[in-house]
This record gives structure tokens, C-alpha cells and sequence, in this order.
């Protein structure tokens, strides 16, 4: 998340949290197989992007940078299902 922040596009194995927070193309490249082959994949597009599709890359960069990591929208989603249930 933090490099997301800053512009840095992540290249990482969907799974876990990641999953959560790096979409394909959206605001980074992922993986699903964990070997050479699945890794070697994502850098491939990574790597053409960066070099032949700067447009394409910026916005991956500002995707990330603006996306809301905070607690701000979950908390208010947590407090509404306790009312619900009060």
C-alpha cells in the first residue's frame, strides 16, 4: 500500500491481502502460478508497458496513488452492520 502511494508499480503473486489490493492492469500486474513462469509473465507486461506505453503506466501510477487505503469508509460500514444488529 505504501508503494502504491507513492507511484511505485507493484508486481505481485495474487494471493492474501495482495489480492485484495493490486488489480492486473488497474494499478499493477500480478501472478497467479508462484515459479519462474508466472513471475517471468507479469515482468514481461510490466516491462512493455513501462517501455513501449508510457500513458498506460502513468495512469497505472495514479490508480495506486489515489486509491483510499483508510479505515475511514470500512469503520463506517463495521458501525452500520452493529447498529443493524442492536
Amino acid at each position: 500500500m505504501f508503494a502504491l502511494h507513492y507511484g511505485t508499480i507493484p508486481v505481485a503473486r495474487k494471493t492474501g491481502g495482495l489480492a485484495d489490493t493490486v488489480f492486473d492492469e488497474k494499478n499493477g500486474f500480478t501472478f497467479d502460478h508462484p515459479d519462474i513462469h508466472g513471475v517471468d509473465w507479469a515482468l514481461d507486461r510490466a516491462f512493455d508497458w513501462y517501455l513501449n506505453d508510457p500513458e498506460k503506466w502513468l495512469e497505472l501510477m495514479l490508480n495506486g496513488m489515489s486509491a483510499d487505503f483508510s479505515w475511514k469508509n470500512p469503520a463506517s460500514e463495521y458501525v452500520k452492520v452493529y447498529k443493524q444488529m442492536c
